[in-house]
Order: structure tokens, then C-alpha cells, then sequence
């Protein structure tokens, strides 16, 4: 495996992290410890495909405004 795609893996990892957050609304219990996870991953932006980080616009906007995070 190459690093590039041992980078993607991890990213994406961390990505899974965050929506498993997300959905748990931990966002609204302890907003600091998501939005430290999330730097974990916007470090990587250039990995990122553009829904990836839409996704990730959505959950800082989740966490800024203390909405419940319902995804369907």
C-alpha cells in the first residue's frame, strides 16, 4: 500500500470518527472534543473529495449554531 493511500485510509477513518459523533450528538455534550477531532482531519483538506468536506462544513455549522445533528 502506498502512503498515499495509507494517508486516504486513515483520513477516511477519522472521517467514519466524526459521523459516528455526530449521529451520538456529542457535538452538543462536548463540542470541543468534536471540534479537536475535526482538526485531525482538516489538516488533510487536499486529501478530501468535495462532499467530504461539505460534510465537515455541516457538522462546524452543527456545532456553532447547537443544532441536534439528524442525518437521513
Amino acid at each position: 500500500m502506498t502512503k498515499s493511500m495509507e494517508l486516504k485510509k486513515k483520513v477516511y477513518g477519522r472521517l467514519d470518527e466524526l459521523e459516528a459523533m455526530m449521529k451520538a450528538q456529542e457535538h452538543l455534550h462536548n463540542p470541543t472534543k468534536v471540534v479537536n477531532h475535526i482538526a485531525t482531519i482538516t489538516k488533510f483538506w487536499s486529501v478530501l473529495e468535495e462532499q467530504d468536506r461539505e460534510y465537515i462544513d455541516g457538522c462546524r455549522f452543527a456545532i456553532e449554531s447547537n443544532l441536534q445533528w439528524d442525518q437521513k
